[in-house]
């Protein structure tokens, strides 16, 4: 029997290739799936820069919610320091161990310009502030501030603080800080900031009769990078508000906390008092400290890997000055603030132990000698707690950085005051797309 001939026989025609299998076939829970096993930050931020979907992927709040739990302590890596010398003219950057065994992390200090090459012109510079892979720098001889990403390499905002009308009145600013945008604003976002002034003058009102009086005002000033203005509140007599006094000493600068900054401040020649400045309401505070812990040099408040506002109070142990550090002794609490039965908020005890820091470097594990004084906690930034070794008898302060979450000892070095954490914040390329 004669077999019939398939129509496709007589065709010139190839049959239809099948169709490749690409990524951009994946569906976006596959595409999820993928981007949450990568390592790190930096290397999600390189692959949603590749494809656009990949970062709409990427800024969904379910798969960022996921992305933190499978990678805890990776939302802002440690990237190093800046602190001063005594022969500089503007900060000195001190890389973090994790930078060096890291590649993803090395790679963003190798493109990034953390020696502040756009802003070396600007005379004589020093950091204000650093907060979310940003650094206020403020200009020694003019004033003016300036708002750098060494990340982006960039200059971010160049800004002159608004002054009394009065130009005979005395003016100066006794701090500036960044905060970031406000909660719930359509343009607040990782991209946007504020940066904030606390401004004092001092001015003399002569009255028609003939008499005088020397009147001391203060205020709050206001940068918004989304509006790209100032907007300031009202000037009032010194004491109105419980602003902060200006301090003379550095060690006690303001201190970041989730919502809102901090200071120690001064009485009688030691902090006894915490002030808090509301980052959504700017009114000031006082916080209340949990029981048992002595307003002092050795404690500070911050947040942990997960953005929980927590006080962090370490003690030295044990009277031996000639010690390796892997075998010195700490006393460590760790309070997590969280809502107390009566619907206001009360510090809870999270964790409290008799432990060293584990070291993994030469350098961070040599010997401490001559620091007769305690410990001071600087500051606690993305479950990064900073502290600094003091002796009168040494040029400079010892540092040292570690983890909360392990103890582990990520920078140790010799620097004068103030010393500025830097840490990546989740990467501006991964924002919400319209």
């Amino acid at each position: 029997m004669k077999r019939k001939a398939s129509p496709s026989s007589f065709s010139g025609d190839p049959p239809p290739a099948a169709s490749p299998t690409t990524v951009d076939s994946f569906c976006d829970d596959v595409i999820a799936e993928f981007l949450a096993r990568l390592p790190s930050v930096p290397s999600l931020a390189r692959a949603a820069c590749a494809v656009k979907r990949w970062r709409r992927v990427a800024s969904s709040p379910a798969f960022l919610r996921r992305f933190h739990a499978l990678h805890p302590g990776q939302a802002q890596p440690l990237l190093g320091h800046y602190y001063y010398t005594e022969c500089s003219s503007r900060p000195v950057f001190q890389p973090a161990q994790p930078t060096f065994s890291d590649p993803e992390l090395s790679a963003v200090v190798r493109h990034g310009d953390f020696f502040l090459t756009p802003v070396t012109s600007m005379g004589r510079l020093e950091v204000e502030d650093c907060h979310q892979g940003r650094l206020l720098l403020r200009n020694c001889d003019t004033n003016e501030l300036t708002v750098f990403d060494p990340v982006a390499r960039r200059v971010l905002a160049k800004l002159t603080p608004p002054r009394h009308g009065n130009k005979r009145a005395f003016h100066h600013n006794s701090g500036s800080f960044l905060i970031p945008g406000r909660v719930g604003d359509q343009a607040a976002s990782s991209s946007s900031f504020r940066v904030v002034t606390m401004q004092r003058c001092s001015t003399t009102v002569i009255y028609a009769s003939g008499g005088d009086q020397r009147l001391d005002m203060e205020r709050l000033a206001v940068y918004d990078s989304s509006t790209g203005a100032w907007s300031a509140r009202p000037w009032t007599n010194t004491g109105d508000i419980d602003m902060p006094l200006p301090l003379k000493v550095k060690r006690y600068s303001a201190i970041h906390a989730p919502g809102r900054i901090c200071w120690k401040r001064l009485r009688g020649g030691s902090p006894n008092s915490l002030v808090s400045l509301d980052a959504e309401t700017m009114g000031f505070t006082e916080v209340v400290p949990p029981p048992g812990v002595l307003l002092g040099p050795s404690y500070a408040v911050g947040d942990t890997d997960d953005g929980s506002m927590c006080l962090v109070n370490m003690e030295e142990r044990g009277t031996m000055r000639l010690v390796m550090l892997s075998k010195k002794k700490w006393h460590l609490r760790v309070w997590l603030l969280g809502k107390s039965g009566c619907g206001g908020r009360a510090w809870v005890l999270d964790q409290e132990q008799e432990t060293s820091l584990t070291t993994s470097t030469e350098d961070a594990a040599d010997m401490l000698w001559d620091y007769d004084q305690a410990c001071r906690v600087v500051a606690v930034n993305a479950g990064v707690v900073l502290m600094c070794l003091h002796s009168p008898r040494r040029l400079n302060d010892r540092y040292i950085a570690f983890r909360l979450s392990n103890l582990e000892v990520v920078a140790s070095f010799s620097a004068s005051e103030p010393v500025f954490q830097y840490q990546m914040p989740w990467p501006p390329v991964l924002l919400p797309t319209a």
